[in-house]
């Protein structure tokens, strides 16, 4: 791989390099390099979830691990193969109905990983650690009445199965009819749950859109995913209450690193929305 060279930095949110690399054949593939040190370990297992990743109904792929290793800093990298495409998140800004029902068919099936059994006891350990760590975080801060209901829920019924562990519409592309995951995040638990979740964080809740003003057409297109979404999630067993508490946390993790005042609008509103919703079912 050393005939690459940079062509352009890609966006990212975890503080990793991505970088776009082309040779002089004009093949192209993506580098990402741990942001620091202590981040190696991590983005060792989101390459290995990466490449162990597999949809059951082969609707799904991923870009194809090409070399990994650690750098002349001592980062581990690793480069893939680079899919040109379409995020879902703009792809859903104008596209009819058929089409968004296809895109939830492929998602929602390939999201049923093989699962395992629940363990009772871990499940409800980690998830109880997690929700510790961010109390000592937002400490005196706004969500704090929502981690103590998410402390006594019963978290007890999580099965452990693969999970992507950060699916926003951001990290779906859509090329040449085919989908692809990028940008897998090792989570605190694997839980095709939490998966669910963030679809649906951006899909209803909007989070990838807060700081757009979204036509008609994109906001319908939007409303129609999130509904179709919620009709497989019911469909596959899974309770509406473990997804939705799931979807609280999420939104509670990001609050410690707010910056700007949408933002923090936006947890404070839908954080309250989303509570008072789960008691009502």
């Amino acid at each position: 791989m050393n005939d690459y060279e940079l062509k352009r930095v890609l966006n990212g949110h975890s503080g990793c390099k991505i970088f776009l690399m082309a040779n002089s054949s004009g093949d192209k593939i993506v580098r990402k390099i741990s942001k620091d040190l202590a981040y190696n370990e991590r983005l060792k297992l989101q390459c290995d979830k990466q490449k162990r990743f597999h949809s059951p109904t082969n609707a799904i792929h991923t870009p194809k691990i090409l070399s990994y290793g650690i750098n002349n800093d001592g980062l581990f990298f690793f480069d893939m193969q680079y899919i040109s495409g379409t995020t879902l998140s703009d792809y859903l800004r104008d596209v009819d109905t058929d089409e968004i029902a296809r895109i939830v068919d492929k998602l929602s099936f390939s999201l049923k990983y093989s699962i395992n059994k629940a363990d009772d006891e871990l499940a409800q350990r980690i998830f109880l650690i997690k929700i510790n760590s961010l109390r000592q975080k937002i400490e005196g801060s706004l969500p704090l009445y929502a981690l103590d209901f998410l402390a006594d829920y019963d978290w007890k019924n999580f099965p452990q199965s693969p999970c992507h562990g950060d699916l926003t519409t951001e990290n779906i592309i859509i090329s040449n009819g085919e989908f692809y995951f990028i940008d897998f995040l090792d989570s605190f638990y694997d839980c095709f749950i939490l998966d669910f979740a963030d679809l649906l964080q951006d899909v209803q809740l909007l989070w990838h859109y807060r700081f757009e003003k979204l036509n008609d057409t994109t906001k319908l297109n939007l409303k129609i995913f999130s509904d179709l979404l919620l009709e497989k999630i019911l469909n596959h067993n899974i309770a509406l209450r473990d997804v939705y508490c799931t979807l609280l946390l999420k939104l509670i993790r990001i609050y410690p690193y707010v910056k700007d005042s949408t933002t923090a609008d936006f947890l404070s509103k839908n954080i309250k929305s989303i509570l008072h919703f789960i008691k009502t079912l």
